[in-house]
Parts: structure tokens; C-alpha cells; sequence
């Protein structure tokens, strides 16, 4: 594949990017607390999935050859691909946090939706 093509991963990263732009005008259209169920199950599974795909990459550098070009910034011994592979883990726990907060924002709305109907039921 000639370089100046984007590859079927970067094509995929650029569907993820405008899906999230569009979700993110979509959710400014919300209008009560039971739309946001479903929408943080959701999110919940796509943080999941973007985490398997920051290790992916990371395990991806990992296999690399230890004679890629090192950094000139930082520690000039470390080759670049260490250092990215060590910030993709680090995004990949980051993902692992963030699903961990969705799944708790998941169950706090589900708790509010729960005493609302308590209050309409009164």
C-alpha cells in the first residue's frame, strides 16, 4: 500500500472520530435522565473496545525491532517505540478507569430514575 493511502485502521479511526463528534452533538439534545441509560451501557462497551485497541498498539510496539530510531528529547538511550508503548498501557488503563466510571454513572442514573418513579407513583 503506497503511504499516501490511509490504511483500513486509520480509515476505522476516522469513522470512530466522526461517530463520537455526531454523539457528542446528539447528547446536548437530551431531554431527561432515563435517555442517558442506555447511552452509558454504550459508552461503556466503546471505552471497553478503545481499550483493547490502545493495547493492541501497544503490544504492537512492543514487538517491534529493538533498533527503531531513538528519541532525541527525554532519554536519548530509549528507543521511541518504549516510550509509545509505555503510553499506550498507560492509555489502556486509563480505559480500563474510565468504563469503571461509566458503569458507576450508569448505576447512580439508574438509582435517580429509580426515585423518580418512587415520586410519581406518591
Amino acid at each position: 500500500m503506497a503511504r499516501d493511502q490511509k490504511s483500513n485502521s486509520e480509515l476505522a479511526a476516522d469513522e470512530v472520530q466522526r461517530s463520537v463528534s455526531a454523539l457528542a452533538v446528539e447528547t446536548r439534545q437530551l431531554t431527561h435522565p432515563s435517555d442517558t441509560a442506555a447511552l452509558l451501557a454504550r459508552l461503556r462497551g466503546v471505552q471497553s473496545t478503545l481499550r483493547e485497541v490502545y493495547s493492541e498498539l501497544a503490544a504492537w510496539h512492543e514487538r517491534q525491532d529493538a533498533t527503531t530510531t531513538t528519541g532525541t528529547h527525554g532519554d536519548p538511550e530509549a528507543p521511541i517505540r518504549v516510550r509509545a508503548e509505555v503510553a499506550l498501557r498507560e492509555a489502556a488503563q486509563y480505559g480500563v478507569d474510565a468504563s469503571a466510571a461509566l458503569e458507576r454513572a450508569r448505576s447512580a442514573q439508574q438509582v435517580e430514575l429509580w426515585f423518580d418513579e418512587l415520586k410519581v407513583d406518591e
